[in-house]
């Protein structure tokens, strides 16, 4: 095996993957020409919803119990 031909060929196979990407990446919009078509529901002020959750211990939590009061919530999700 001819160790220079092994090295043209990979360099050629890696120049012509990085030319295929180079033009594909012209025909991806840029993030600033990609549009928002969507519209939040709930702008920061508005009256949430009020709602009810199970408790892990048991029980329930309902939004409307907590007036006057500061909640906090976090709403995550792991794989």
């Amino acid at each position: 095996m001819n160790w220079k031909r092994v090295w043209v060929s990979l360099l050629c196979i890696c120049f012509t993957l990085l030319l295929f990407d180079n033009l594909l990446a012209q025909d991806r919009p840029q993030p600033s020409q990609r549009r928002m078509d969507w519209q939040p529901e709930m702008e920061i002020g508005d009256t949430v919803r009020d709602f009810e959750l199970p408790i892990l211990g048991g029980g329930t939590f309902k939004l409307s119990e907590q007036k006057g009061k500061i909640v906090v919530m976090e709403l995550g999700a792991c794989t």
